[in-house]
């Protein structure tokens, strides 16, 4: 094959290079605003899949754990309403976590739960963090009319702010869930000494 055959082909794929457009940095800014006033996982997913390279994120596959917590009872806290609760899901390896209620991780399939029958009887494993909370890392918990367990879901895609702080969405489109989820503590607290579950918990 000669230069003059290649060259028309070379002009070509040259041309669709230069063709290309670039990334709209106004877009991807009011994109990014938008995602962050929303703040749920699946607006900073939809952010990731319309501006895979934008350094406002990082990107990385792994195991992603759902921990369900709960204030312990207190004989101060009598009479006073439900305990708080919640959900808090972290990657393994990294800082980064975020915290959800029980119904949207629930919803989001973070975590494991299942209708609880009369009398229900479950074997709990489970550390405290910050003195009076509870994290549940085996086992079930009875809570109301269901029973929650943890999850980890394997080769997750996830997604973290710039500076690795915050964890912000994940696709679990292509993972699957471990045997056996990770058995010691996943809720630890931050630089600020404040807990990934929020005001509900936390230290100050």
């Amino acid at each position: 094959m000669t230069l003059a055959m290649l060259l028309p082909t070379t002009l070509l794929l040259t041309s669709f290079v230069q063709a290309q457009p670039a990334v709209d940095a106004s877009s991807m800014e009011s994109a990014w605003q938008a995602a962050e006033k929303d703040g749920t996982p699946e607006a900073y997913l939809a952010f990731y899949k319309s501006f895979p390279q934008s350094p406002l994120i990082k990107v990385a596959t792994g195991t992603l754990r759902g921990r369900y917590w709960r204030k312990l009872a207190m004989p101060f806290d009598s009479g006073k309403g439900p305990l708080p609760d919640g959900v808090v899901v972290t990657v393994e390896g990294m800082d980064a976590a975020k915290g959800l209620s029980l119904n949207d991780a629930r919803r989001r399939g973070v975590i494991v739960t299942a209708p609880a029958t009369r009398g229900s009887r479950v074997s709990t494993q489970g550390e405290t963090f910050n003195y009076v909370y509870f994290e549940a890392t085996g086992g079930a918990v009875v809570v109301g009319d269901q029973t929650v367990a943890p999850r980890d879901l394997l080769n997750t895609t996830v997604i973290i702010s710039a500076d690795g702080k915050r964890l912000l969405g994940w696709d679990t489109s292509k993972a699957s869930e471990a045997a056996q989820p990770f058995r010691q503590s996943t809720i630890k607290a931050g630089a600020d000494g404040n807990y990934p579950c929020g005001t509900a918990c936390s230290a100050k």
